[in-house]
């Protein structure tokens, strides 16, 4: 897995997902990666605190995004609740 969390910048939301920094551990690069509030949200319309919907599910996310830059995806985007 390329990708672990960056030890400096925070998530934050965008018009209709979150950005969140990632680090490509062989490069020290810093990724930016996204996913949708679609993803986030428990049913659509329902209004939630997106930032803590990201944070309870931030390993998995970052889980998700470190696969498909293993994959490939400049930038990986997350855009289905499959990944």
């Amino acid at each position: 897995m390329p990708l672990k969390r960056a030890e400096w910048g925070a998530p934050y939301e965008e018009t209709k997902s979150v950005c969140f920094p990632m680090v490509d551990t062989d490069t020290g690069e810093q990724i930016s990666c996204e996913i949708s509030f679609a993803c986030l949200l428990p049913a659509p319309g329902q209004a939630k605190d997106i930032l803590a919907e990201f944070e309870a599910k931030r390993e998995e996310i970052e889980d998700i995004v470190s696969r498909k830059y293993d994959a490939g995806e400049r930038p990986p985007i997350i855009t289905t609740r499959e990944g």
